[in-house]
């Protein structure tokens, strides 16, 4: 299992529910309700879309088939219910995503079917698949509970990865209250060389024509998340190290400076942020475990927030978008 996922909290698989909806499909039925063809027209001076195998050949049947493909790259791994029906959707980032309800007849039965999609997934794509505990709040009754979620992850390409989340629980399913499978599917960043510069992450935040100054070093690695402010989505990324602690920071504190970035400098130990004034030119100032930079580049396009974390020894890169 990847460590640094591009994670999405399983609690919304558990309260969005598993409710049928238009594209309801049974086992049974295979095909598409309108399929696509796949011939060229010659009618039409441009050809018709081209299905893949892996669409056209699977169990899901072409049109949810097709909606998982267009949606994540690729066709999640087939499993048997009851019935299934599948929703088009995002995730929490905007991106595009997409569910696949399973019923049963009850939740236990969906329950012990998470055991067994680990194995088909594993088996039939090479997923790598963790079942973990995971604990989930009502905040209503303020009460908890702890429930099996799968994690299943497979890497399209150095660019691209799949992660599968499935938590069973019970929804309606044509106003019959059923077990329900729920396979939230969505898109992520894998970290293939974790002793590289995450430069493709970064692109995608702010560009591949940007200014933003990077580490040559060996020795680092680099892990990354996304997270949003408000409808924005930014970018983490976490150095560490075995031989270099917080002169890094420093480091990067010329970096910029010499890339013509504006330093602005916080103290997060004041109760009102205290603003310490931007910071141009001249000597580092002293070293302080509570002391925080944000930079921004001449066109102020982005901010940059860079700090040692000495508590948790890793330096810590956060981009924020205007």
């Amino acid at each position: 299992m990847k460590a640094l996922r591009y994670l999405i909290i399983a609690t919304s698989l558990l309260m969005s529910g598993c409710g049928s909806n238009n594209n309801s499909k049974e086992n049974d039925i295979i095909s598409s309700t309108e399929p696509v063809s796949t011939e060229t027209s010659e009618n039409n001076s441009s050809s018709e879309r081209v299905i893949p195998e892996e669409v056209k050949t699977s169990q899901w049947g072409e049109e949810a088939a097709l909606a998982s493909y267009d949606a994540i790259g690729a066709v999640v791994p087939y499993f048997e219910a009851d019935h299934f029906d599948y929703q088009v959707t995002t995730d929490d980032f905007g991106d595009p995503a997409i569910w696949f309800y399973l019923y049963y007849e009850t939740q236990d039965i969906a329950e012990s079917k998470i055991t067994e999609y680990a194995y088909a997934a594993w088996e039939a794509d090479s997923y790598e698949c963790v079942i973990q505990k995971t604990r989930f709040t009502d905040p209503d009754t303020f009460t908890y509970w702890d429930q099996n979620v799968l994690y299943a992850d497979k890497d399209l390409n150095d660019y691209r990865a799949i992660e599968i989340q499935a938590l069973a629980s019970i929804k309606s399913y044509n106003g019959v209250s059923m077990g329900c499978l729920g396979l939230f599917c969505f898109n992520y960043i894998p970290n293939p060389y974790p002793n590289e510069f995450p430069a493709y992450a970064v692109s995608t935040i702010i560009g591949d024509d940007n200014n933003l100054p990077m580490f040559g070093y060996t020795d680092l690695e680099y892990s990354f998340s996304f997270f949003m402010v408000g409808k924005t989505k930014c970018l983490q990324i976490l150095i560490t190290s075995k031989n270099r602690y917080f002169e890094l920071e420093e480091e990067y504190f010329y970096a910029l400076l010499t890339r013509g970035f504006g330093i602005l400098q916080f103290n997060d130990m004041s109760e009102e942020f205290t603003d310490l004034g931007w910071v141009g030119e001249g000597e580092y100032p002293d070293y302080d475990d509570y002391m925080s930079y944000y930079a921004s580049p001449e066109d102020l396009s982005y901010m940059v927030y860079f700090q040692y974390d000495i508590y948790n020894q890793v330096f810590q890169i956060e981009i924020m978008p205007k």
